[in-house]
């Protein structure tokens, strides 16, 4: 497992409540668009939600304390800018958390 994690690029856990708010949080985002970003940073990760029309958007940022494990792996991303940024859904089937 140990060497899985190290080729990782990213890795982020929650316990039981902060998946809740998680969640919460992604559902607040599709409702503004179809459009997810995933955006990574060393101090925190940020999702934003983008319409269709480019003229509306939201933003949730969960500071890496939000997390029980928090590791960008900046060794493998070649040169690093600082942030990772990656489109995670086009329209998302509907969430459940339990």
């Amino acid at each position: 497992m140990a060497g899985r994690i190290s080729e990782t690029l990213f890795l982020a856990r929650v316990d039981a409540t902060g998946i809740k708010a998680f969640v919460a949080s992604l559902h607040l985002l599709q409702k503004i668009g179809r459009d997810l970003l995933l955006e990574v940073e060393e101090h925190a990760m940020t999702l934003r939600g983008l319409n269709d029309n480019k003229s509306s958007f939201g933003a949730v940022e969960f500071e890496r304390a939000f997390f029980d494990e928090y590791n960008l792996n900046t060794s493998l991303a070649g040169p690093f800018s600082g942030k990772l940024a990656v489109k995670v859904w086009r329209e998302l089937t509907p969430l459940h958390c339990e």
